[in-house]
């Protein structure tokens, strides 16, 4: 079975990449038209992490790099590669996409939604039929504070903290509502707050929990100082008024596991037990 990933020099896809080519002899990497390097970025990933030399050395024959953009039609390829590729895939795992927590919906749709649509088109364009993985996130639960949400609920009720929360749900419900038209199932991760034991370096991309670092540290030093504390400061810590864009409490460690996108009746994984999780409070696994 031959295996396609987007996002592939990602924070997490690299780490795909490494799981993938554990099973798998070869791996095209759907990489973003124009950056030319992205063998180079997966190579250096790889040393910098210590693989070894032998696994290396074997990279440039076992990774078939595919320029592509996920924003066009066709991923932008000509009508010939396209469909070649598309009748050669027996697997899809579709990580690329836009994690910018402050980015407008516009933008955040053209990447996470749109991209999400053109991976769905490949899948169904080709005589077989890959199963698709799609990296979806904990947070398409949105703005909810309360309770469990559970792998079979996806719904918009509660609002979202941002864009990016937004942009994910929506791409989840084309995730959904192409498994219903194909009549084909499609393997939804939902992921929380990411974490690596490797300290940042300049040439890796950056952990999700900078990104976070950064937005409370400008927050920070936006909020004009306080003599006290202000009006409606409860006992638990909570700031009466408008919710914060990006919320850090009790956060997940580790991914949620994989769900099977369309599942009936309510799951008790890793991935139903998220939101949970990352409001700081435990959830016991259910029997």
């Amino acid at each position: 079975m031959h295996v396609a990933l987007t996002g592939a020099t990602g924070f997490l896809g690299l780490r795909l990449l490494r799981r993938l080519l554990d099973v798998h002899r070869s791996v095209t990497v759907l990489a973003h038209a124009g950056s030319g390097d992205a063998l180079h970025r997966i190579t250096r990933f790889f040393e910098v992490t210590g693989a070894p030399q032998a696994f290396i050395a074997r990279l440039p024959h076992r990774l078939r790099v595919v320029e592509s953009d996920l924003a066009l039609p066709r991923l932008g390829l000509s009508a010939r590669t396209y469909q070649e590729l598309a009748d050669s895939l027996g697997a899809i795992w579709h990580s690329a996409g836009s994690i910018n927590l402050e980015g407008g919906l516009p933008e955040l749709r053209r990447t996470n939604v749109e991209g999400t649509r053109r991976v769905l088109e490949l899948a169904a364009s080709g005589r077989g039929s890959p199963v698709v993985h799609h990296v979806s996130t904990a947070f398409v639960a949105g703005a909810r504070r309360d309770g469990v949400a559970y792998e079979d609920e996806l719904d918009d009720t509660g609002g979202f903290e941002n864009a990016y929360e937004r942009s994910k749900y929506e791409a989840e419900l084309l995730v959904h509502a192409w498994s219903r038209k194909h009549g084909r199932p499609v393997l939804v991760l939902r992921p929380s707050i990411l974490v690596t034991d490797l300290p940042p370096h300049p040439e890796l991309p950056s952990h999700p929990l900078q990104v976070v670092e950064r937005i409370m540290r400008d927050a920070r030093s936006a909020a004009p100082a306080i003599a006290g504390p202000p009006s409606g400061v409860g006992t638990s810590g909570d700031v009466a008024g408008p919710r914060p864009r990006v919320r850090h409490r009790g956060a997940s460690a580790r991914p949620a596991e994989p769900v099977a996108g369309g599942a009936r009746g309510r799951g008790h994984g890793a991935a139903g037990r998220s939101e949970a999780l990352r409001r700081g409070r435990h959830v016991p696994r259910r029997p």
